[in-house]
């Protein structure tokens, strides 16, 4: 899995979900507490109004947090391991050999 990086022009600012899916991760291992200290924290910062229940991407950072939450999604920017079975190589057939003394 690789990272995208997407902006959205929402009301003269962007919006990058790479920020909110961090978010939504550290809210969803540290608890709605955390959540708090970042509001706190970023109240001046356009980059984190998705925290704002009245923003348009509120609803898609609650849905990341009950995702993380959920454990359905891995950490963002991490890469998921796929195991792939090797498959059997194909030998030709050949003919055995006879030998006549």
């Amino acid at each position: 899995m690789s990272v995208v990086f997407c902006l959205f022009w929402v009301r003269s600012s962007f919006v990058s979900l790479a920020i909110v899916d961090k978010t939504a991760n550290f809210v969803a291992r540290n608890g709605p507490s955390f959540e708090n200290k970042v509001k706190e924290a970023e109240s001046n910062n356009s980059k984190f109004n998705f925290l704002n229940p009245h923003d348009p991407y509120h609803a898609y950072y609650l849905h990341k947090v009950k995702e993380f939450s959920e454990g359905k999604l891995g950490a963002p920017g991490t890469e998921q391991q796929v195991t792939i079975a090797p498959t059997p190589s194909i030998q030709p057939a050949v003919p055995k050999v006879r030998t006549f003394n």
